[in-house]
């Protein structure tokens, strides 16, 4: 059984809608634990799109529509009107591979920070427009 199998087989301890609870806020909610956790996305077919590995506060694999890493993690960031989550205990043997890419803390504010660079140079295109 791989990794990723084993981590789809836990009982969700916390589920919702994105709407209700949007990432980013489920993201910074979970970084408080120190347990190995997985934040998964469905679609509204209830298929899983993203799914996100977090330990002790620390985003250890993301992944989402083809795209890992940060790149998921943003993705992942932008509103899903129709989707749902499901937050998954999982066991500490489950093997992790690679490092961790840094604490959730820092790649959200990175994501944010590069968001609100892209929209002022768009604003400013147009003003220029």
């Amino acid at each position: 059984m791989s990794s990723n199998e084993q981590l789809l087989r836990s009982e969700p301890i916390l589920s919702g809608r994105l709407q209700d609870l949007d990432f980013g806020n489920l993201l910074s909610a979970l970084r408080l634990g120190r347990q190995y956790l997985t934040l998964e996305v469905y679609d509204e077919s209830g298929d899983c799109t993203g799914v996100v590995a977090v330990k002790a506060g620390r985003i250890v694999s993301a992944s989402v529509d083809g795209y890992t890493g940060t790149e998921a993690v943003r993705r992942l960031l932008q509103p899903r009107e129709s989707a749902e989550f499901r937050v998954l205990l999982q066991p500490s043997e489950v093997d992790i591979h690679g490092e961790p890419l840094g604490t959730i803390a820092v790649i959200h504010e990175s994501i944010m920070k590069s968001e609100v660079r892209a929209l002022s140079t768009r604003t400013r295109v147009l003003q220029g427009a």
